[in-house]
């Protein structure tokens, strides 16, 4: 529902992360997805809206543009269930600055937060866990050349909100980084890291680069050839016994 540029609503399933620089929408490498907040889900997924960032939500959202000034509110239930348990709502923000003329055309900076409350009905009592998120990121634009990059910080003040009579507070941050040049009309080369950090829950703990190259022999097509790379190490992750390589052949097309 639109009223112009500055006033415009919509409602269904929302991904907060929609209007940010690094938004996932579209992405440089699609079968691989931007870790940063898609590793942590609230209460350590053990609640009743338990739900990653990056997600689609049931949500009603209001954005307006008014160049070169992008924002938008939104306001969700969390995780889709059919009976919602929690009445508590999570909101987000948005505010972006594009680019929109000069070699730069196209590139952007934005700031994201994202503020929520998960519930546990226990035998006993009701358990809260509020948490937040707050993700700057920036895309640059030049020629054939894409840069995406984004930091994310949270906390969750009662972290195991399911298996403790006392709250957890934990604390994470993380980063993602891609690198996207165009070499020709038929070949696309992308290079993507994650990173995710967490001292004091090292099970979500995420280090990984993603190199890739692409194909496209006609305008509906593309084959990509993916490496994952895992850069983590037992040591700093005690439930990370091994490291994970992957070879990943993708292939996309439109009819």
């Amino acid at each position: 529902l639109g009223f112009g540029n500055m006033a415009n609503v919509r409602v269904g399933k929302l991904p907060p992360l929609h209007w940010t620089s690094a938004s996932g929408r579209l992405p440089m490498l699609p079968p691989v997805k931007q870790q940063v907040l898609t590793q942590v889900t609230s209460s350590n997924n053990g609640a009743d809206d338990s739900v990653p960032t990056t997600n689609a939500q049931q949500a009603l959202e209001f954005y307006g543009y008014r160049g070169p000034v992008l924002y938008a509110l939104g306001l969700s239930d969390g995780k889709s269930q059919s009976a919602d348990k929690n009445q508590d709502k999570n909101y987000w923000g948005v505010l972006r600055l594009d680019q929109t003329e000069g070699a730069a055309e196209g590139s952007s900076v934005s700031l994201f937060g994202y503020k929520g409350v998960d519930t546990k009905d226990l035998s006993t009592v009701k358990k809260t866990n509020n948490f937040f998120r707050i993700a700057p990121s920036a895309n640059l634009r030049l020629g054939n050349l894409d840069i995406i990059g984004s930091f994310a910080y949270g906390e969750d003040d009662n972290w195991t909100i399911t298996f403790s009579s006392k709250a957890v507070r934990n604390v994470f941050r993380g980063a993602v980084g891609q690198i996207g040049y165009l070499i020709s009309p038929e070949w696309y080369t992308v290079v993507q890291y994650d990173v995710v950090d967490s001292p004091t829950s090292r099970s979500i703990d995420f280090n990984r680069v993603s190199p890739s190259i692409w194909y496209t022999p006609r305008e509906n097509m593309r084959i990509g050839l993916i490496g994952r790379i895992d850069l983590q190490t037992t040591e700093g992750n005690a439930s990370h016994t091994k490291e994970l390589h992957e070879i990943l052949v993708n292939i996309r097309t439109m009819f």
